[in-house]
């Protein structure tokens, strides 16, 4: 079968996300199908970048979206009625040319991934599938609530626009996928609109190589990209409330890990003489299996943190949040610790550190866990039965 796959991104296997998401299951699907990328990008693609998807793509073609273009990509569009995350990537001039490819290529199958995309999808008669990872309009939503002013206006905008949006394109596609229970129960088109489960995975012999004997010297991890307003909110969270409720007569080394902290965030960890900011890690592996525990108080974001994943995969004791739970879809309490409030993630905090040794059980109970429920060939299978037919698509629970 020929698959052609539209990309808002260029997917490469060191990065995260929707890009990783697509890498991986382009590099599964083409053991069984020939595939055509064409992929979106804002900047240049980088030799490696190109040989590690060429390895696995038939075809590939690539787009370039212009910074100059994008502000009139998005007046155009929001003067159509789209959401602004849709019309930032559109472009008349480019869709023609992809009507062009899909004409020439003559594929089986359509593969969109994300709403981003199916502007570009949406007219064409073959068979379809629609990857709506996450549930945007809750995203959106969920950061308007957490800033002020004409910017919350925006983004309130943004959220139903993204709600109409995602309501609306689903009947121009013969399937949908989506990451997370959590993200399907909360798009709102209804148990007769069903949504086929497509969790991520991890690579793993990646993550779950463990080092004999690691020194765990870092007491509590945050680790995410610190550009995302999400992970912005974690880390305020986590210094700000969280960390003055803390048992006053112990030590914790407390690691904050990511890409592109702002300036005002390396100021603020740099008044705390427990903390240390860890900017731009190469391997995130190492600093997992440095921490003891990792706390993911996040409140604001959807689909599934796979940074949760790394972490339990690397066997650190994990904290989260009820809404991070959910959208990874573990309904054994045991196998995570969750709490809801400042004082209730204080108080785990301590009574983990103080002997974190009693959890070793838990934690590699966890791990298989991730083994069994968050494999990329798995998970890819399910997508490519999708495609060929061989399933039909229905509301699904992660663990079923």
């Amino acid at each position: 079968m020929k698959i052609v796959i539209i990309s808002s991104r260029f997917p490469y296997p060191l990065d995260k996300g929707d890009k990783l998401r697509l890498y991986h299951q382009i590099r599964i699907l083409s053991a069984h199908h020939q595939i055509v990328l064409i992929s979106l990008t804002e900047s240049k693609i980088s030799s490696e970048e190109q040989a590690a998807l060429e390895a696995y793509c038939h075809k590939i073609y690539t787009f370039y979206i212009s910074k100059t273009g994008i502000l009139w990509n998005i007046v155009k569009g929001v003067l159509r009625g789209l959401p602004a995350q849709v019309s930032y990537f559109y472009q008349n001039s480019i869709d023609r040319q992809i009507s062009k490819i899909v004409g020439e290529e003559k594929p089986d199958h359509l593969y969109c991934q994300l709403i981003r995309t199916s502007e570009y999808g949406k007219h064409f008669t073959m068979s379809k599938t629609l990857d709506y990872m996450d549930c945007f309009h809750i995203s959106t939503f969920k950061r308007a609530q957490h800033i002020r002013g004409w910017r919350q206006l925006l983004w309130n905008l943004e959220s139903r626009a993204v709600r109409r949006y995602e309501a609306s394109i689903y009947r121009y596609f013969n399937n949908h996928t989506i990451i997370s229970p959590v993200d399907r129960q909360s798009m709102g088109l209804g148990v007769s609109k069903p949504m086929t489960l497509v969790p991520n995975g991890l690579n793993e012999s990646y993550y779950f190589e463990i080092q004999p004997t690691p020194i765990r010297n870092i007491d509590v991890l945050f680790l995410g990209n610190l550009s995302y307003f999400s992970n912005i909110a974690a880390v305020l969270f986590l210094v700000r409330e969280i960390l003055p409720k803390l048992d006053k007569n112990k030590s914790r080394k407390i690691a904050i890990a990511g890409a592109q902290p702002p300036d005002w965030m390396k100021k603020l960890i740099a008044r705390y003489p427990q903390m240390e900011l860890m900017e731009n890690p190469v391997d995130t592996r190492q600093i997992y299996q440095r921490a003891k525990l990792f706390v993911a108080p996040i409140f604001a974001g959807t689909g599934q943190q796979n940074k949760i994943l790394e972490a339990i995969a690397s066997n650190c004791i994990v904290l989260c949040t009820p809404d991070v739970q959910a959208a990874l879809g573990i309904r054994t309490p045991e196998l995570i610790h969750v709490q809801q409030t400042a004082e209730g993630f204080a108080w785990e905090i301590d009574q983990i550190l103080t002997n974190p040794e009693a959890f070793i059980s838990q934690s590699r109970q966890a791990q298989d866990y991730i083994r069994k429920y968050f494999s990329w060939e798995k998970n890819t299978q399910i997508l490519e039965k999708l495609i060929a037919g061989t399933i039909p698509e229905k509301n699904t629970h992660l663990n079923t």
